[in-house]
């Protein structure tokens, strides 16, 4: 949840019918109410959503290569996603 309360940010994951492989998402919403503002979709398996300060962007990590995860972030504007840490060990 941003710090004014006015936005949340989560994961949504579920297997796909067609393909039965599992897919996640990230959806931010307006509070009151949980109005959809943003859909992020692609091939990530995102996870530990966290937003930043100004609530402007939030951070997500995703799985890297042989066992290393990324650190994203995801611009609530335009849902531009940009990697800020590419192949962290541990």
């Amino acid at each position: 949840m941003t710090r004014d309360g006015r936005a949340v940010a989560y994961v949504v994951s579920e297997r796909n019918p067609k393909t039965a492989k599992p897919e996640s998402w990230i959806e931010i919403r307006r509070l009151p109410g949980a109005e959809l503002e943003r859909e992020i979709r692609d091939t990530q398996a995102y996870s530990s959503i966290q937003w930043a300060p100004e609530g402007s962007r939030v951070s997500a990590v995703v799985p890297g290569d042989a066992g290393t995860s990324d650190l994203w972030l995801v611009d609530r504007a335009t849902g531009q996603t940009r990697v800020l840490l590419d192949d962290v060990k541990g």
